[in-house]
């Protein structure tokens, strides 16, 4: 699990709902295969705290529950790889993300913690007490409440990394809702609120992203792709693969891309958080929000109205 830790301590319905998700992933597997590993980035970071957490929400022993803190602000991450990250350099018809900053600052934060988490699952399999290689290596947000997700037993190609959809060019009766994780157009009106994905834009989501061991190396090495505006190569596919939509889950998808890697669409539901719950809660860290701008319940509504079908169950092995 990545990300800040909010919506993490001191929330029982959550509590439950990450179990839950982690049953439905785990249907058909053993539940003592799994572990969990939560990577933060806060100033003040109570190790113990949160491992007695993991430990109560997913009912497992301390050897399996990992948490780390990576502490690095997103410029400083970014300008490990661009020569020059500050917004000056950005490409004019790029969208910035959140605080006006460029998306490579969001980008390479998160896969730099991605690739810590990794290092700890690579740590964990040369232990003489475990003896083998886990099946596969989830990486997904500590912050949004996935209800149920595929079986990971379920997913039987070992070369294809599974995640939703982030834009795709259809409608909804064509792919159903729940494999998609924002937004789809009808016609030319976005279904949802958030962003404005754009027709022929078609890459994957980074919220949840499922990579079975034997492609995980590549999976999780998102955090060596070179600065997308300092490449002629990596401008010219943002333009054609995400019509010049360069969030971070476009990079993402250009990684993988140059790493040969297919991907499978998985069908994922979620709940809507009320603004009550996000008042209620205990938060970490200075930005206790969730994501305010975007109107998420307002897209939950509308995947309902077009018709959400329910989900089966999913599986996970690492987190």
């Amino acid at each position: 699990m990545v990300g800040l830790p909010r919506l993490f301590l001191g929330e029982p319905k959550l509590a439950r709902e990450r179990r839950i998700f982690a049953q439905s992933l785990m249907a058909g597997a053993e539940w003592k295969n799994l572990h969990v590993i939560l990577v933060a980035g806060v100033d003040s970071f109570d190790q113990a705290e949160f491992e007695d957490v993991m430990k109560s929400t997913y009912g497992l022993p301390a050897s399996h529950v990992h948490a780390i803190n990576h502490n690095i602000a997103p410029a400083a991450s970014a300008a490990k790889h661009c020569n020059n990250s500050n917004s000056t350099a950005w490409p004019h018809n790029w969208p910035l993300c959140p605080k006006n900053l460029p998306c490579t600052h969001s980008f390479y934060a998160q896969w730099e913690k991605a690739s810590v988490c990794y290092g700890r699952v690579k740590e964990i399999e040369t232990q003489p007490s475990f003896g083998s290689k886990f099946n596969f290596v989830i990486k997904m947000r500590v912050d949004w409440p996935f209800v149920t997700g595929p079986s990971l037993i379920s997913l039987a190609d070992p070369r294809i990394v599974y995640a939703r959809f982030r834009c795709v060019s259809t409608k909804p009766f064509f792919i159903p809702s729940l494999y998609i994780a924002y937004n789809v157009h009808v016609g030319s009106r976005p279904l949802a609120w958030h962003g404005n994905c754009l027709w022929n834009a078609i890459f994957s989501d980074d919220q949840l992203v499922i990579a079975p061991r034997q492609i995980a190396d590549k999976v999780f090495s998102c955090v060596d792709l070179d600065c997308p505006y300092e490449s002629d190569d990596l401008k010219e596919r943002v333009a054609r693969v995400c019509r010049n939509l360069a969030w971070p889950e476009c990079f993402m998808q250009l990684h993988w891309e140059r790493q040969q890697l297919q991907v499978g669409p998985i069908p994922v539901e979620w709940r809507a958080i009320s603004a009550a719950e996000i008042r209620a809660r205990k938060c970490i860290g200075s930005d206790c929000s969730l994501n305010p701008r975007s109107k998420r319940r307002h897209h939950s509504k509308a995947l309902r109205k077009h018709g959400s079908s329910p989900i089966t169950n999913s599986t996970l092995t690492t987190l």
